[in-house]
């Protein structure tokens, strides 16, 4: 899930319409539209109300989790056994190496450090990923 999904989801859990959000936030229901559509992104000037409105925070927001999903973990190990029969186990073990690394980076980073861009992706698998 990304941002756009987020923030739709939450705003319908809530009941509220694209127009309301707009309105509460003050910038125009096209806006909230694009943010939706991922588009464009909300300034960042109004993610913290943006948050508060959809009574979430900007982890949630943002995709930020701690753990791996079950389809993740399944993705990376699905993964990591194509890469093994058709390059070997040390291509392999590299990329094992590559994902441990990106997972160590995303448990270390949080919102406050601005690492998270707006473009962030909810799931880690496939981030960098070989084709």
């Amino acid at each position: 899930m990304q941002m756009k999904d987020v923030i739709r989801q939450k705003r319908r859990e809530r009941g509220l319409t694209q127009e309301q959000v707009a309105e509460r936030l003050g910038v125009s229901a096209p806006a909230v539209n694009k943010w939706e559509s991922g588009a464009s992104y909300p300034d960042i000037t109004l993610l913290s109300a943006l948050a508060r409105l959809l009574e979430t925070d900007l982890n949630e927001l943002f995709c930020f989790r701690e753990n791996l999903t079950k389809e993740e973990i399944t993705g990376y190990a699905n993964e990591i056994g194509e890469i093994a029969r058709k390059d070997g186990v040390e291509k392999a073990m590299e990329l094992v190496r590559e994902r441990i690394r990106e997972i160590s980076v995303l448990r270390r980073t949080s919102i406050s450090d601005g690492r998270h861009g707006a473009g962030h992706e909810c799931s880690v698998y496939g981030a960098g990923r070989r084709t």
